[in-house]
């Protein structure tokens, strides 16, 4: 009850009319029913079923009307309580902040990396000579905040005040960790060239120690960013079990679906994610690295020559549910979780 309650004053103080004014009129595109009508509902599911306004639109359910139904899907109250089941709290620092996660899962990350807290100048004028272009990230940031994209083909890193300048960069915005660029598929490139377009594997381990994998999708960038994620204006496509995309992407900053990426013209409905096998292959390895951490939500490239890892996340969102994106529209992901996880 109190977790309800906390996520019920959250949505209440970060209640945005203009947000959900745009969710309103998204969803009379569907239903064309009057705004008072769909308004009341929204507010009668945030108070029954504990979802804001995004969720109301992208669950669908403005189409689903059964209470039995409803129920089926998880909520940010459900996605809270899931990981405090799973996820100890004394071991989930290893997916808060970035450097130790790059230490303890060193063997996926498939890329070159520095911590200039533990490095000298010398060091980090090296890797720049080797790795002219880098992304630079401050290690507690989530969400796709606090990493940016570093271009030093023009900068003379043998004088020192140019690489003075870096550094003062790097250090003053705190972005301790200075990565190699990863290459990713020639495939995913098609998607959308300017971005990882991470593959977002969401993983529970039961009971027994077996890891299941629950849904799997792909984020990819917008407009010319060099980020993926959903919060920072991008995409998502959620892919089936053979790793074929069959469903519109969903930008959830606008609330738009759209077949084709906006920048590439990319079809989605049968484009296929090189090495997806390969993919929750690793995802499923990993999963038992670190087992008081349960349920985490992995962040996944896909290079010329197989997925390594970008992130693991312990409090992974729950967007396998959109019902545009759905075999089976207008049933949620909890009776899933709740086979591996009675007590969610």
């Amino acid at each position: 009850m109190l977790l309800k309650i906390r996520v019920f004053f959250r949505r209440l103080f970060e209640f945005d009319l203009h947000r959900m004014m745009l969710y309103v009129h998204a969803v009379q595109k569907d239903k064309y029913s009057p705004a008072i009508f769909i308004i009341a509902d929204m507010f009668f599911c945030a108070a029954v079923y504990n979802i804001g306004f995004y969720d109301y639109y992208s669950f669908g359910f403005c189409h689903i009307k059964s209470h039995r139904r409803r129920k089926t899907f998880m909520t940010m109250q459900d996605n809270w309580k899931l990981s405090r089941i799973l996820n100890d709290p004394d071991y989930v620092q290893v997916f808060q902040e970035k450097d130790i996660f790059n230490k303890r899962f060193s063997e996926f990350l498939g890329r070159e990396y520095i911590d200039i807290r533990e490095n000298d100048v010398e060091v980090l004028r090296a890797f720049l000579k080797k790795h002219r272009v880098v992304f630079i990230k401050q290690p507690k940031n989530f969400g796709g905040l606090g990493v940016k994209r570093l271009d030093c083909t023009e900068t003379d890193l043998n004088d020192n005040n140019q690489l003075k300048k870096l550094c003062d960069t790097i250090i003053e915005g705190k972005y301790f960790l200075v990565e190699e660029c990863l290459k990713q598929h020639e495939d995913m490139n098609k998607l959308y060239p300017n971005s990882i377009n991470t593959i977002r594997v969401v993983t529970v381990l039961d009971d027994k120690g077996e890891a299941h994998v629950m849904y799997t999708y792909v984020r990819m960038g917008v407009g010319g960013s060099y980020v993926d994620n959903v919060t920072s204006g991008g995409c998502y496509a959620m892919i089936n079990p053979d790793g074929v995309i069959t469903n519109p992407a969903l930008c959830d900053k606008t609330g738009e679906f759209f077949e084709r990426h906006p920048d590439t013209h990319t079809v989605f409905n049968g484009f296929k994610i090189p090495y997806y096998n390969e993919v929750v292959e690793l995802c499923k390895k990993a999963a038992y690295v670190e087992p008081h951490v349960r349920y985490i939500g992995w962040d996944v490239c896909v290079t010329p020559t197989g997925p390594v890892f970008v992130e693991g996340n312990y409090l992974p969102a729950y967007d396998g549910q959109v019902y545009k994106q759905l075999k089976e529209p207008g049933y949620g992901l909890k009776p899933a979780f709740q086979k591996i996880v009675p007590q969610l």
